[in-house]
């Protein structure tokens, strides 16, 4: 299972609870454990317990991330490190996954839905207003396609044929600060 951290509460996302919006490094993430605190998390531990895991496949029941996310399209997040990965770790690579700039096959496909481009626009103009000054590439990126679901909402992990599987998910909703 995963680090408490990045465990899914099962809709409890308040005890403990991640408070990551993914336009973000993970250093802007906090834990919010409850009773108003709220305090950076535990960066340098292992990712998952026990701390033998050192390849995981993370991938998504978000209805659209799962899409994109197939095999055939953008693919899984990969991590495959010679030491446990910890959540660091995970957050950064979930991060650098969704800030990849969309390709022109990526766009036209989001495109061939026309509420999609409103959507799409919506979300890369309220990335560019929230991250001002942070994030030089003004096109589209892939967390564009996540529209208002930027919230981290954990990880589910488990055993498939013998490789180490993930689901990340996100959810609509501030990120308190």
């Amino acid at each position: 299972h995963y680090h408490p951290n990045l465990t899914d509460t099962g809709g409890f996302i308040h005890v403990p609870s991640l408070q990551w919006d993914i336009i973000y490094p993970p250093s802007r993430a906090r834990c919010s454990p409850g009773r108003g605190m709220i305090h950076p998390p535990h960066y340098t531990g292992a990712a998952c317990a026990p701390p033998t895991v050192r390849r995981i496949h993370l991938t998504s029941t978000h209805e659209c991330l799962s899409f994109w996310m197939s095999p055939d399209r953008w693919g899984p997040i990969v991590i495959d490190d010679p030491h446990p990965p910890t959540v660091h770790r995970v957050l950064e690579k979930i991060h650098d996954y969704l800030r990849q700039p969309l390709n022109q096959w990526d766009i036209a496909t989001v495109l061939s839905t026309p509420i999609n481009r409103t959507r799409l626009d919506e979300a890369r103009r309220s990335r560019l207003h929230d991250t001002a000054g942070m994030q030089p590439y003004g096109g589209y990126v892939r967390s564009d396609v996540l529209g208002g679901h930027r919230r981290f909402f954990g990880c589910r992990m488990l055993l498939q044929d013998g490789i180490w599987r993930a689901s990340v998910d996100f959810i609509p909703g501030p990120v308190p600060r």
